[in-house]
């Protein structure tokens, strides 16, 4: 049978929907990851890098920290 990529399948809007949002999804993830190993390679060999990684990670927990426990 002859596949034609141009007919719309049979999994409706709502399946058309949910396909669309996990692929976003994925690619936001693969993103994420492929900067945060960039930027962590960076900070490997650049100290003015790394320096202000750590410090952002702490800043973060810190905040973290306060918003889950409080002051």
């Amino acid at each position: 049978m002859y596949y034609d990529p141009y007919t719309p399948r049979r999994h409706g809007c709502l399946g058309g929907l949910l396909r669309t949002v996990v692929l976003l999804a994925l690619r936001a993830v693969l993103f994420a990851v492929i900067v945060c190993a960039a930027v962590y390679l960076v900070g490997l060999y650049v100290p003015a890098v790394g320096a202000f990684t750590s410090e952002m990670l702490r800043r973060a927990q810190t905040m973290l920290a306060e918003w889950r426990f409080g002051r």
